[in-house]
């Protein structure tokens, strides 16, 4: 090192007037006042106290790449505390309008960009739209159906098992009465009389053995037309309503529910106009389940009698399923068989669930019901992911 005597007569002060990058700092500015990053030069000839020596320090000048690096630093520091006082905002706007969320600790595999703005509960129902619960292992064998379409899924969660054919319409045959039901039930006064009419006494099928002329209460004619699928039972509600009105009305409430591929032709299911997909009549299933059980529960039901009538419930999954728990079936030539059925399950590790079958073109629906619902539970884990919500009080 090379010894620079105007160092030592200049020891009590930093050399201002050094250029920038090469300036002299006292010891005390270095000890007490911070440590200048460079390359530091020190005469050690100079024989004051150590306190007094004088550093030479070379500051090396900033890369382009530092500066990118700080830039980049800034913007995310920047976001963050936007976003933070944006969040704190709303939280405090919610707290003075009195609502409460839940918050969530939402798993890595969600993008922050789709849920950062959004409330805790909204949250929550987006984890439960994207999240899946349910798995079998790559090497489980789905079983071979004759029903050219089918869907397995969770009618609670409404997450999807298995499918097959979920994009393709077919005729929905006697099926088509839950959706009868569904607008009856939200539309009508079930509690109000009705008369057979002759159009509706002349539908083809006799399952209701209603008689022309005959009165009867519209929540009394809901058991032959689920039980027993009562095809005069049907026209005899849709004829109350106002036949060509109920008809819009069942197509409006499909389209409501965002049954985008189904239309309906006739309340009762024998024209194969009325077509519908194993997705579409699924959405159905959910809405009644959580909205209108009783529809379902009426399909449960065995025997009931009202008047002269005794109406028998011979559904073939109810009699030899025992795990069914409600849903309706159907058949004419051009749909073959068809089912929407709920059923409550064991899983494979333990744990119930209701499952819906819903089955189109089937040659034998309870067949291959069992199928469906037998590989569920020997191969398929469902695992609940756990969400922890908080009241915000």
């Amino acid at each position: 090192m090379q010894e620079n005597p105007e160092e030592e007569a200049n020891a009590k002060f930093m050399d201002l007037g050094a250029p920038k990058e090469n300036r002299n700092f006292h010891a005390e500015k270095l000890l007490f006042e911070g440590h200048p990053a460079g390359n530091y030069h020190v005469n050690k000839d100079i024989d004051i106290d150590p306190i007094q020596r004088v550093f030479r320090i070379t500051i090396q000048p900033h890369t382009g790449k530092q500066y990118i690096f700080w830039g980049i630093c800034a913007v995310v520091i920047g976001i963050s505390l936007v976003s933070f006082m944006t969040e704190s905002a709303l939280l405090v706007a919610a707290k003075i309008r009195g609502e409460n969320f839940a918050s969530v600790a939402l798993p890595a595999t969600l993008p922050a960009t789709t849920t950062s703005s959004l409330p805790a509960v909204a949250q929550v129902q987006y984890l439960a739209s994207t999240t899946k619960e349910y798995t079998f292992p790559a090497t489980a064998k789905i079983p071979t159906t004759g029903a050219l379409a089918y869907l397995v899924a969770d009618i609670k969660t409404g997450e999807v098992i298995i499918q097959k054919g979920e994009t393709s319409a077919y005729p929905l045959a006697s099926v088509s009465k839950l959706m009868t039901a569904l607008v009856a039930t939200e539309n009508m006064d079930l509690k109000k009389y009705t008369t057979v009419s002759r159009d509706s006494y002349n539908t083809l099928g006799a399952e209701g053995n209603l008689a022309l002329g005959e009165k009867l209460k519209l929540s009394d004619l809901m058991y032959p037309l689920l039980m027993e699928s009562s095809n005069d039972g049907a026209e005899v509600i849709a004829d109350e309503y106002g036949h060509p009105e109920f008809l819009q009305m069942m197509n409006k409430t499909a389209a409501l529910l965002g049954m985008k591929n189904t239309y309906y032709e006739d309340p009762s299911g024998l024209n194969p106009k009325n077509v519908s997909t194993v997705g579409d009549q699924f959405k159905l299933a959910k809405y009644i389940y959580e909205k209108y059980p009783s529809i379902f529960d009426t399909t449960l039901v065995k025997i009931f009698k009202v008047g002269n009538h005794t109406w028998t419930n011979r559904n073939a999954i109810l009699l030899n399923i025992s795990t069914f728990i409600g849903g309706k079936n159907g058949f004419i030539d051009e749909a073959k068989q068809t089912t929407v059925s709920l059923f409550n399950i064991s899983m494979l590790k333990g744990g119930q669930r209701v499952v819906a079958v819903i089955e189109l073109k089937s040659p034998d629906k309870t067949t291959d019901a069992k199928k469906l619902l037998n590989f569920v539970t020997k191969n398929v884990t469902y695992s609940p992911i756990e969400i922890q919500e908080v009241e915000i009080k």
